[in-house]
């Protein structure tokens, strides 16, 4: 094998979405059911970098969930999130044992994923 692409999200990493998306309901006003499907309205354009930013995300869940994209309530919910992934992403316990190893072997490697824009700083600081 001369090359390894691996998927960040439930391959490296898992997280503790429940609890995140519960705050964030909660933040948002609106009911679990709503940022869900708001989540669902806005997944493939964020995967994409569509809107450009994590702010750029999240106030396109805003917008999803019905709500007006004011700059300082999105600012507040991009906070939110941020600090929620902060400490709240888990390495699986196999994780940089099998990137080690893949290394060693010299086999070049890629994190790929389908993910917003808050998964580069969480890459970085993992």
């Amino acid at each position: 094998m001369d090359a390894a692409l691996i998927d960040l999200f439930d391959t490296l990493v898992w997280s503790e979405w429940r609890d995140l998306r519960s705050s964030l309901a909660e933040a948002l006003g609106v009911p679990e059911p709503v940022l869900i499907r708001a989540y669902e309205t806005t997944y493939g354009p964020r995967q994409r970098g569509d809107f450009g930013s994590p702010e750029g995300d999240v106030a396109a869940l805003v917008q999803a969930c019905g709500l007006e994209p004011d700059p300082a309530f999105v600012r507040r919910i991009t906070d939110l999130i941020a600090t929620h992934l902060d400490g709240r992403v888990h390495l699986y316990e196999d994780a940089l044992p099998t990137l080690r190893a893949l290394r060693a072997r010299g086999v070049r490697t890629a994190v790929v994923s389908n993910c917003d824009h808050f998964a580069a700083p969480l890459v970085r600081e993992l």
